[in-house]
């Protein structure tokens, strides 16, 4: 486990943890997990500390009701968007970010709903306040986000084993779905 970021004055640290897990009716998984050998099979968590879940849901693992609280998927996204806008503020590229908006766009139609723009929006604009994060309906547009996101997106395609799109596209759908959110009218 690590705590990020490591400066002890941090308003919102989070816990990166790894867990190991293996199928109850695999015994030699059970046992390698159990005599401390590892595990093949790990799931890494993000538990962040002074952040409220806004839409909580429950997540179940396995057959044994092992569940545990996440961001549901519009919590998910609006989060990305506000990583996505905080780029320039906190000097970090984050292309992971808006290609993963990208990923759930084309795999999650309820993300189209009116509910969920709204929805997405409305935890946007609250979790963006406690963070002193701007956010705008042209905010994606402001070129210091858009060079950000775009920054070490090379070195992401390299290492993904799908082959994402080109940056300039995906960013633009991006770009129009955020665009796209129930903004008030200027």
């Amino acid at each position: 486990h690590e705590i990020r970021p490591s400066d002890a004055e941090a308003s919102f640290p989070t816990l990166r943890a790894s867990i190991g897990y293996a199928p109850s009716l695999d015994p030699a998984r059970l046992r390698r997990m159990m005599h401390g050998t590892g595990s093949a099979q790990t799931l890494t968590m993000d538990l962040s500390f002074n952040e409220p879940l806004l839409t909580l849901e429950w997540l179940d693992l396995g057959e044994h009701g092992t569940r545990f609280p996440a961001y549901s998927l519009n919590e998910f996204v609006a989060e990305k968007f506000r990583a996505i806008l905080q780029q320039p503020g906190r000097k970090r590229n984050r292309p992971q970010d808006a290609f993963d908006i990208d990923v759930l766009l084309g795999t999650h139609p309820a993300l189209q709903d009116a509910e969920s723009r709204a929805e997405i929006l409305r935890i946007l604009r609250a979790k963006s306040i406690e963070r002193e994060v701007p956010v705008t309906r042209a905010g994606l547009r402001d070129p210091a986000v858009r060079d950000r996101s775009a920054r070490d997106y090379a070195a992401l395609r390299a290492q993904l084993l799908v082959k994402p799109p080109p940056f300039e596209a995906m960013f633009a759908r991006v770009t129009a779905y955020y665009e796209s959110l129930p903004w008030p009218a200027d």
